[in-house]
């Protein structure tokens, strides 16, 4: 194996083969750090509801879809985080509260 590759082994049949992977992504939690990488605002905000402790909704599934990437670290808040989401233009965030509400910018 080497650097920036992983193994993949075959259940049952002792095989393996190797791939290459982001070590980055694998390591952002060493560094302090959120990373997303083509990721989906629905498995994003997943990740975020947990660190941040937030509630979110997504008002339809085209917003939920969107793919993104970014990196923050985790000392900051979650608002330089949404207000990115936002700047893309097209997501509408919403907050009421300690729920946050994404909305397509084109409905």
């Amino acid at each position: 194996i080497k650097p920036g590759e992983q193994a993949v082994g075959k259940t049952g049949t002792g095989e393996f083969s190797t791939r290459k992977f982001d070590v980055d992504f694998y390591t952002a939690w060493r560094r302090n750090e959120i990373l997303f990488k083509d990721t989906r605002l629905d498995e994003v905000m997943k990740d975020l509801s947990r660190w941040y402790e937030i509630e979110y909704e997504f008002m339809d599934d085209q917003v939920a879809a969107l793919k993104l990437g970014g990196s923050f670290k985790r000392t900051v808040s979650i608002e330089p985080i949404l207000d990115m989401i936002a700047e893309i233009g097209l997501v509408k965030v919403t907050r009421s509260g300690s729920k946050i509400y994404f909305s397509s910018e084109n409905l």
